[in-house]
């Protein structure tokens, strides 16, 4: 879905009539603003346009006409609510309105109808309007998926204060839904470790052995870990070992030699004997 046009009307922030027109073209459209310029009003258009609802936190009025332009209107007299979307979607061009009429009443105003108008361009460029404008809304777009397609952080954040673990959990599915974190983590849990013999590497490890429970691969581990502490212990030997052996080699080839250099008895004998005569 690609929206082309935003138009309000007397809604919550926005007073009087304006309009939004966005690109189609597959760019992205960012929306920037100070606090209190109407970014989470926008937000809360988008939702009640849709679906007629609209997910305030506690630290905001439900009310959705503007208050400003409320308080300037006469008593008894009438005045209204639109918000309108344009969009395109699988290639079709929508026109999405929703307009509530309130009465001025002395305390506040009351609702005295609501209309919802979805209209659908056809092949002759003509606007047709479709009957059941809600059931066509649900199939194009999911109520249900609204959270994440409207994803309002600001809200949650602040709802976040006021409800606490609640908040914090909306917030944590709709990251993971927009970042597909939740597919990464249903994933690695389906894959899991040897510990769990119902996941991937858990039966793959069980299918290596006759190992069936728990208790059974715990013992098999500690008896692995102490093999493994065995070989190091033995490795660490053997380096000894062969450690003294090169030393002992060193101190036969010194003593050998030492023998070479050394003449026999019956070297200096016979010397003797040369001498003398």
């Amino acid at each position: 879905m690609r929206i082309s046009r935003i138009e309000f009307e007397n809604f919550r922030n926005f007073k009087g009539y304006g309009e939004i027109k966005c690109s189609t073209d597959g760019k992205v459209t960012i929306i920037y603003g100070k606090n209190g310029d109407g970014k989470t009003t926008l937000h809360q258009l988008f939702q009640w346009v849709f679906y007629g609802s609209v997910h305030f936190n506690k630290t905001t009025s439900d009310t959705l006409y503007n208050l400003s332009f409320e308080s300037e209107q006469a008593y008894n007299s009438t005045f209204q609510v639109m918000g309108r979307i344009d969009f395109e979607h699988m290639n079709e061009k929508y026109s999405l309105t929703r307009t509530i009429t309130y009465r001025k009443e002395l305390d506040s105003s009351s609702i005295i109808n609501e209309e919802l108008e979805l209209n659908h361009l056809d092949s002759d460029d003509n606007w047709k309007r479709i009957e059941r404008p809600q059931e066509t809304i649900e199939k194009l777009l999911p109520s249900g998926l609204s959270e994440y397609f409207f994803f309002d952080g600001e809200n949650m954040i602040a709802d976040l204060r006021v409800k606490g673990r609640d908040s914090a959990k909306n917030l944590r599915k709709a990251l993971y839904s927009i970042f597909d974190l939740d597919i990464l983590e249903s994933a690695l849990g389906h894959i899991g470790n040897t510990d769990l013999k119902t996941t991937v590497l858990g039966k793959l490890y069980l299918s290596k052995g006759t190992i069936s429970s728990g208790s059974d691969i715990n013992a098999t581990k500690t008896n692995i870990e102490n093999a493994q502490n065995k070989i190091e212990e033995y490795e660490s030997i053997i380096i000894d070992d062969e450690t003294e052996k090169n030393a002992k080699k060193e101190l036969i080839s010194n003593i050998s030699e030492q023998i070479g250099s050394t003449k026999s008895k019956e070297e200096y004998g016979l010397m003797s004997r040369f001498s003398t005569k």
